[in-house]
């Protein structure tokens, strides 16, 4: 500093002047540096959070459409075929969650997708013995009406044996099918219960992913209580299911 102090005084002012601007150019160049860079910063979160909140709203439309898809697979006109599309929008939904979710979100989403999936395996074993036998009565009563509808073969004893084994066939199959009616019902109205407590850990973690959180034990009490409401309105429908398939069964009206 000992040469500042050497300088005239006006030249010694100009040149501490000089500094001085130099200064504060350099630090509001910074802070419209950092303000940049904030600003980046804030846009790239907004940005994900509005991927991340389409992404989930649609995930949490398609897995309920899937589960509904579990849950009405007793009724007949239900199909494994039917139900393609909506599997496939499901594993579309999860992949962006692969992309979009945190770990800890993304670890809660893989157990319900497991479990998810162990339940559509063990609902379409039965179903697809269903349906398969539905096929083959089908294949049998058309065969039959073949067989009736031919003047020729009406009084043929081998076309009235054919016809006998295949009326038998029919009885067989669809016992058969009555059994698997009512294991799925059994098995499918328990589908919602087994997957509860894991939907409920996915939608607090996306919750808490998009700033949306709330009281975790009152969610938990309002969902345990509103499953066994549904439990309670679904039960008479159950019942009555079985009821219908008893009377079937039996060859009553």
């Amino acid at each position: 500093m000992h040469w500042l102090s050497s300088l005239d005084p006006s030249t010694r002012a100009a040149m501490i002047g000089a500094c001085a601007t130099v200064i504060s150019v350099a630090i509001a160049f910074v802070g419209v540096v950092l303000t940049i860079r904030s600003t980046r910063v804030r846009a790239r979160e907004d940005q994900l959070i509005t991927l991340r909140r389409e992404a989930y709203l649609e995930a949490c439309d398609v897995t309920a459409e899937a589960v509904q898809f579990l849950v009405g697979l007793p009724d007949p006109n239900v199909t494994l075929a039917s139900g393609m599309q909506v599997m496939r929008t499901v594993g579309g939904a999860m992949g962006k969650l692969h992309i979009l979710a945190d770990q800890t979100t993304l670890a809660v989403v893989m157990d319900y997708l497991n479990a998810f999936l162990d339940e559509y395996a063990g609902a379409a074993k039965i179903k697809a013995a269903y349906e398969m036998n539905a096929t083959e009565i089908n294949t049998a009563n058309q065969r039959i009406a073949l067989l009736t509808a031919d003047p020729t073969l009406l009084t043929n004893p081998l076309a009235a044996e054919e016809r006998s084994k295949l009326r038998a066939q029919i009885l067989k199959l669809s016992q058969d099918n009555l059994t698997l009616a009512e294991q799925l019902i059994d098995y499918c109205e328990k589908i919602v219960d087994k997957l509860s407590e894991r939907a409920i850990a996915v939608t607090l973690a996306l919750r808490n992913e998009l700033n949306l959180r709330l009281d975790e034990n009152w969610y938990h009490e309002s969902q345990t209580r509103n499953l066994q409401l549904n439990e309670a309105r679904s039960k008479p429908l159950i019942e009555g299911m079985h009821k219908n398939l008893a009377k079937i069964r039996a060859g009553r009206p």
